[in-house]
């Protein structure tokens, strides 16, 4: 079943295989049934990041874009072989691409999207069983 979130509020399905999640603020990441039911691990990953007040305004999106190295989330999509949908405003470039999550850290901090001419659009992954992937240390 196709699973995709293109709106920062809604759900619909989309791409056959995989779903997709819009620059969607932390919070509505992990408020979404879609994505805590076919990608649990991402869902957990993400209500830990930071502190609460940067979590309810930052983006999992921002995180990768910045390449920073303590994204929870990132790591978890990573794991799940998400890739990052890549829009540039280059001419040159035909149309959006999709990148594997691991090329767009290039190190701590550096990036493999250029903010001066790209933006990652939407991150997309195949989706899982139920809690597959979840493993809860007590």
């Amino acid at each position: 079943m196709s699973r995709a979130l293109p709106a920062q509020t809604q759900s619909t399905r989309k791409m056959a295989g995989s779903f997709s999640a819009a620059p969607s603020p932390t919070p509505k990441i992990i408020a979404s049934l879609l994505i805590r039911e076919h990608a649990a691990a991402f869902t957990q990953a993400s209500g830990v990041v930071a502190g609460a007040q940067v979590r309810n305004v930052g983006t999992v999106v921002g995180n990768i874009a910045h390449a920073l190295p303590a994204a929870d989330s990132a790591i978890a999509l990573a794991v799940l072989g998400a890739e990052v949908q890549v829009r540039s405003n280059q001419p040159a470039v035909n149309g959006d691409q999709w990148r594997p999550i691991a090329s767009v850290y290039l190190g701590p901090g550096k990036s493999g999207v250029d903010s001066t001419r790209e933006l990652i659009a939407a991150i997309r992954l195949r989706p899982t069983s139920a809690f597959e992937g979840v493993r809860l240390r007590v």
